[in-house]
C-alpha cells in the first residue's frame, strides 16, 4: 500500500567511512480510473483480436480462393 509523502531512512555502509543515513521521499502515483479502464478494455480487445486472427480461415473462403487462383492461371 502506498502512503503519500512517506519518508524512508536507510543505512549505507562504506569501506572507509562510517555509516551514512540517506532519507528518500517519494509520492505515489495513481492512474486515473477512466484511463485505467480504457487500458484494460484495449488489452482485452487486443487478446480477442489476436485469437481470432490466429484461427484457420473458414473452408468456404479457402475453397473460393482456390477457385479464383485456378481461374486466373
Amino acid at each position: 500500500m502506498c502512503v503519500l509523502g512517506v519518508q524512508y531512512e536507510c543505512t549505507v555502509r562504506c569501506m572507509c567511512v562510517c555509516a551514512l543515513a540517506v532519507c528518500v521521499q517519494y509520492e505515489c502515483k495513481k492512474l486515473e480510473e477512466d484511463v485505467s479502464r480504457q487500458i484494460t478494455e484495449n488489452r482485452s480487445l487486443y487478446s480477442q483480436l489476436l485469437i481470432a486472427a490466429l484461427l484457420t480461415p473458414p473452408l468456404n473462403l479457402s475453397t473460393a480462393a482456390v477457385h479464383v487462383e485456378n481461374a486466373v492461371t
